[in-house]
């Protein structure tokens, strides 16, 4: 699904090889980190669900990308 400059896309198999995508997988709560690509340099910023109270929460990630 995309809108404007939003992707959102729920394969993460071709995201394995980025470093900020090992960090959410592994429950990273959260943070940033500059990668090289083909495409140049790039921010990426991670943030990994937690539960509240007893909810354990789903164990879902999110990873955002921008262009330096």
């Amino acid at each position: 699904m995309a809108k404007e400059n939003l992707v959102i896309d729920t394969s993460v198999l071709h995201l394995k090889h980025l470093k900020a995508a090992q960090l959410a997988i592994r429950g990273e709560t959260y943070g940033y980190i500059f990668e090289k690509d083909t495409m140049g340099a790039k921010i990426y910023g991670y943030a990994h669900t937690r539960g509240y109270n007893a909810y354990q929460g789903k164990g879902w990630s999110a990873l955002v990308s921008e262009t330096l």
